[in-house]
This record gives structure tokens, C-alpha cells and sequence, in this order.
């Protein structure tokens, strides 16, 4: 799993293409850090 930031995705013909600026596995990702963000948000 991964946590995508400001993507596009376009779906047609059985094929999904997906374009990120950023993107971060989710091992990678600290649960406070990323709460402490949301609320930021």
C-alpha cells in the first residue's frame, strides 16, 4: 500500500494509469506524524 499526494488517475479500457508528485509506502509513514498533519490541514 502507498499513500499518494497530488495524483490524476484516468480509467478506460481495463487499464488504470495513475500520475504522482509524490508518494510514500506505507511502512514509511509515522501514524502521530501523519495525524498531526491532518489536523494542521
Amino acid at each position: 500500500m502507498m499513500a499518494l499526494m497530488g495524483d490524476f488517475a484516468r480509467i478506460g479500457n481495463n487499464e488504470i494509469s495513475i500520475l504522482v508528485n509524490d508518494a510514500e509506502k506505507s511502512i514509511d509513514i509515522d501514524p502521530q506524524e501523519a495525524q498531526q498533519t491532518l489536523k494542521i490541514a
